[in-house]
């Protein structure tokens, strides 16, 4: 994409703007347009602009503004990048306006990455939920609030992803016979991904976890077939 087309979307010279104002500029957009639809509610949600993401794997991602204080999107895993966008898929989401996504988002309990930025912006701030923010100054004043929560959250899904991967990894095991799988879950001379994935998640009983991230695992040599 061109500095042009950039320059354009932000509504502003690229010439003159540093990345950080460009991601809070496009933050801003977002928040003041008059409705999401799905598509853009899971990558905006998720903490990915739609219009400047190039590809939902890492190395495409185009990342909206995190108040400093917070981890920085870019050393996400892939994996957790994925689980996120999973997670606001699953909120079944029509095009509406963005407070009522964020609103569904964060009743949920999915971290939006952006949203203690919003709340910081003086323009973001007006494209929030109106109980949101009343909510987030209570918990603020009781030090409280969305950072605290966003840990907790990066924590459980460690504990999850740890639980998981035991999981699978038991599961491969088990299919095994002499350390090789059995004629039937093979295709040719290669294990059959899609059918040892599909083993992996129906014996599953916790939180969900798409068949992609598994797949990924397996890519990443986290899961070894």
């Amino acid at each position: 994409m061109t500095d042009d087309v950039i320059s354009g979307l932000c509504g502003s010279p690229v010439t003159k703007l540093t990345m950080e104002d460009r991601r809070r500029e496009r933050l801003r957009d977002w928040l003041a347009r008059p409705s999401w639809t799905p598509y853009e509610s899971h990558l905006l949600l998720a903490g990915l602009d739609p219009e400047l993401t190039g590809d939902i794997r890492k190395g495409g991602w185009w990342l909206l503004p995190r108040i400093a204080a917070e981890p920085d999107d870019r050393d996400l895993d892939d994996a957790e990048m994925q689980q996120r966008i999973e997670a606001t898929a699953g909120l079944g989401l029509a095009t509406m306006k963005p407070p009522e996504a964020i609103k569904a988002a964060y009743d949920a309990g999915l971290i939006i990455p952006w949203l203690l930025y919003a709340l910081d912006d003086p323009e973001c701030r007006r494209g929030l939920p109106d109980d949101l923010r009343e909510q987030e100054e209570k918990r603020r004043r009781a030090s409280e609030g969305i950072a605290v929560r966003n840990m907790k959250t990066r924590e459980r899904h460690e504990q999850f992803r740890a639980a998981m991967v035991a999981h699978a990894r038991a599961v491969i095991a088990d299919l095994m016979v002499d350390g090789q799988f059995p004629p039937n879950l093979m295709r040719g001379e290669k294990p059959w991904k899609a059918e040892i994935i599909r083993r992996i998640r129906n014996s599953w009983s916790g939180t969900y976890v798409g068949p992609r991230t598994i797949y990924d695992w397996i890519t990443d040599g986290i899961l070894k077939l």
